[in-house]
């Protein structure tokens, strides 16, 4: 179940958000890079994959910084998706991350939840 959660989430959300990427690649990193013919097309999902995992640690870095996260569409009380909302969006200081929809975020939520036992504040 947790790898059907993040395969979902990075191929519907976050490969997406990543800045500098040509659509081409992300197209190609949905799909299964390891059979890729073209080495010019490997060569681009393999550079992509560096700034993939190099977007990532900043805004992990980001998050546990001063500038925190934020989640629009998210009530903080009750710990779950607005209801009118159909989506949550990810803020980190001023800056739009990504948009994760309300259904995969309960999943993702879900998931911690069971794993951890804690509540995401």
């Amino acid at each position: 179940e947790c790898q059907c959660v993040v395969k979902k989430l990075l191929n519907t959300v976050l490969l997406d958000s990543v800045p500098n990427i040509d659509p081409e690649t992300i197209a190609c990193l949905k799909k299964t890079p390891r059979n890729i013919k073209d080495p010019m097309m490997l060569r681009r999902c393999n550079d992509a994959i560096v700034l993939i995992e190099r977007w990532g640690s900043s805004l992990m870095r980001r998050i546990q910084g001063p500038e925190g996260c934020t989640l629009i569409g998210f009530d903080y009380i009750t710990q779950r998706v607005e209801p009118m909302s159909s989506h949550i969006d990810v803020y980190i200081g001023s800056d739009l991350i990504f948009h994760i929809p309300k259904k995969l975020y309960e999943k993702c939520y879900a998931l911690y939840n069971a794993l951890t036992g804690e509540i995401i504040e």
